[in-house]
């Protein structure tokens, strides 16, 4: 069955289990998109319209693991910005000859498990044969585990010159070329036949290769050394060894803190009975692709979001923390406070990590219409969701019962100070889920107020004697709030500079109109409310 819907209104498609070929699409339809991830779904077909609908803005393209069929197509090349582009794990075939070398930006090319048969390097010697540089391109291109059998080129030494940048002094002095641009082909029968050539199998060695994790500026092994070089070697070698030594010693100390911290953090958990699961740094890395771009959800003042897809194949987030001089027991501290509370309208904390240099992360549930701000006031690829107003209403009260469990349902109460509609979520269903609690402190026991020194929260949303004077109180969340529910009813942020000067600040407008008109100003509700029967 073909998909359709409006992809151009998205970046990031993957990992929603999509199937069936992609639709037509007009030329250059797409063109304002700098990103675009189909990876992890089902797709089929072919990518000629596709590719044909983008334009000189995309950067970044996903289209991995999918069922994609036919050979690369060949209007790619006028794709002039792209730096990344992976094509992995799909069924595309025939032969590779797209002109790379007219992608001057493209650094990363990953075409693995496909089923291509042959590459044809010709594009590239006719730029090497005019004389023109391939230093730009550098291109690392990944062709591990297809079926490619032969390679086009004119000549051995075209084929050294795509491969092998002219010597750096030091490398001279060595007698080692190192790879300008390196053709992984690791796992194809090219790879396996017999070769016969001193050339051929010094150019085997660069390309046969599968893990581009390998040191591939290392040059391939190289019988008939000089004694010179040999010496050279040694001493390398030698001040290598002492360096790697030292790193051992370090990264195994390094490793034993880690290990005690851990062990510091289970017994805190422990001892308040709160056992959240620990999850590791490779774990999450490998969920998020790495802490891809395409993965990200947002960024707030306390580190970054991803959404990441666990081996179990459920969906979390991930909040990246900003490094701090927070100490370890300030953040258990933290942690025994979050893992308690447990409301169906509160993000729930489904885990934490603390991972590689002191890298600190949290794990949340999923919200999958993301925040009431992309919801309300969303634009381009986030644009806004038409809210109706009952969903607007049940919003409205879930935030209300989320604050009430906050402020009175915890004891001692708790109070966020940073209200605002990027940490309230919604989930499939839109209910309301407040979240990042990174601000979240706890009330003082003898006064219901306190006095701060260091104003957070965020312009537009905090009191006015909060910002004055530093007076810290649940009045403070439930000014913010009646903030929120103005946004949700007008449908515009609390602050519009764009708007004329007596409507630029939402508060001020709606006290003005309440007091010239003795009533609630129908003048201010979004007019979209009115389809919904507002």
């Amino acid at each position: 069955m073909d998909l359709k819907f409006p992809i151009a209104n998205f970046r990031n498609l993957g990992y929603n289990k999509l199937s069936g070929e992609l639709p037509f699409f007009s030329s250059k339809s797409l063109d304002n998109l700098e990103m675009l991830s189909l990876s992890s779904n089902m797709f089929s077909g072919t990518l000629d319209s596709l590719i044909g609908a983008l334009g000189e803005q995309i950067q970044k393209l996903y289209l991995s693991n999918n069922k994609f069929v036919g050979p690369v197509p060949g209007n790619i090349e006028v794709l002039e910005n792209l730096e990344e582009l992976d094509m992995s794990n799909n069924q595309l075939s025939s032969e590779l000859a797209v002109n790379f070398s007219k992608l001057g930006n493209l650094k990363y090319l990953d075409l693995r498990n496909n089923r291509f048969v042959e590459l044809n390097l010709t594009t590239w010697y006719k730029n090497v044969a005019e004389g023109k540089s391939l230093d730009a391109p550098g291109i690392r291109l990944s062709l591990v585990g297809n079926q490619i059998h032969s390679i086009i080129s004119p000549s051995l030494h075209t084929l050294e010159r795509i491969i092998a940048a002219p010597p750096s002094l030091s490398e001279q002095l060595l007698s080692i070329q190192s790879p300008r641009t390196f053709i992984l082909l690791g796992d194809n029968p090219w790879c396996l036949n017999d070769t016969e050539g001193v050339n051929l199998k010094f150019i085997k060695k660069y390309m046969c290769r599968s893990d581009e994790h390998e040191n591939f500026w290392a040059p391939p092994s190289n019988d008939g050394v000089q004694t010179g070089v040999i010496i050279a070697v040694g001493m390398v070698s030698g001040i290598f060894v002492l360096l790697m030594s030292c790193l051992v010693i370090f990264f195994t100390w390094k490793m034993r803190r880690s290990s005690r911290e851990l062990q510091q953090i289970q017994e805190v958990l422990a001892k308040d009975n709160v056992k959240p699961p620990i999850f590791s740094y490779h774990e999450l890395k490998t969920a998020t692709h790495s802490f891809s771009s395409s993965n990200e959800l947002g960024k707030g003042g306390f580190g970054t979001v991803f959404k990441a897809e666990l081996a179990d194949g459920s969906i979390v987030a991930v909040k990246r923390l900003t490094r701090t001089k927070q100490s370890t027991s300030d953040f258990l501290k933290e942690m025994v406070n979050i893992s308690g509370i447990k409301h169906r309208h509160l993000i729930q904390l489904k885990g934490c990590c603390v991972g590689e240099n002191q890298q600190r992360m949290l794990i949340y549930e999923y919200a999958e219409n993301k925040s009431l701000a992309e919801a309300l006031f969303g634009s381009g690829p986030q644009c806004a969701t038409f809210l109706n107003w009952k969903q607007r209403y049940n919003i409205c009260l879930g935030i209300a019962h989320g604050f009430a469990y906050l402020h009175e349902g915890l004891q001692p109460g708790m109070i966020h100070r940073d209200i605002k509609p990027e940490n309230i979520l919604l989930d499939k269903n839109y209910n309301a889920k407040i979240a990042d609690f990174g601000l979240v402190r706890p009330a003082n026991d003898s006064n219901d107020t306190q006095v701060t020194m260091n104003i957070g929260g965020t312009r537009g949303y905090f009191s006015p004697e909060y910002a004055l004077e530093g007076v810290v109180s649940e009045k403070l969340d439930v000014y913010s709030f009646g903030v929120v529910l103005l946004e949700i009813v007008a449908g515009r942020r609390c602050i519009d500079l764009t708007l004329p000067q007596e409507q630029s600040i939402l508060r001020s407008w709606v006290g003005d109109s309440y007091i010239a008109l003795h009533h609630y100003s129908t003048n201010i509700p979004n007019p979209a409310h009115k389809a919904s029967g507002f």
